[in-house]
């Protein structure tokens, strides 16, 4: 009883994470590689959060700010991926950005294109992790 259980929850887990999760990074990574406008844009801001774990650690995550010119009209967006380390985003640096050229404040800084699928694939493997340790117990 306890392993059908079990397998119930790694079911709505995968479920879970398929639908709300993955699905959207895949199609997120494939709509930015729609992108075609090009300018370049500067940081202009780091936004720090602080995950508390379980065990009393801490995990810091770096959002930075961009802001540039499309049409004479100035931008100033979070990009919604993170950095883990503040050093990686220093204020000021000019960076290429890609954007939609029909609705420009949906942008990706050219150095993070893959940031979407890195998303998607971290998701992955926790979906694979969940089966094989399904497998595991199961028998």
């Amino acid at each position: 009883m306890v392993r059908i259980i079990y397998l119930v929850s790694c079911v709505i887990m995968i479920v879970f994470i398929i639908r709300r999760i993955l699905i959207k990074a895949v199609k997120m990574s494939l709509q930015i590689r729609t992108y075609e406008g090009k300018t370049e844009g500067s940081i202009i801001g780091v936004r720090e959060t602080i995950e508390k774990k379980k065990n009393f650690s801490k995990d810091y995550y770096y959002y930075p700010t961009y802001r540039y010119i499309v049409n004479d009209i100035t931008y100033e967006e979070e990009f919604p991926f993170h950095e883990n380390k503040e050093e990686k985003l220093p204020i000021g640096e000019i960076r290429l950005i890609q954007y939609d050229e029909k609705n420009p404040k949906n942008f990706y800084p050219v150095v993070n294109k893959n940031a979407w699928f890195l998303e998607a694939s971290k998701y992955t493997l926790s979906i694979v992790w969940i089966i094989a340790t399904a497998i595991y117990i199961w028998y």
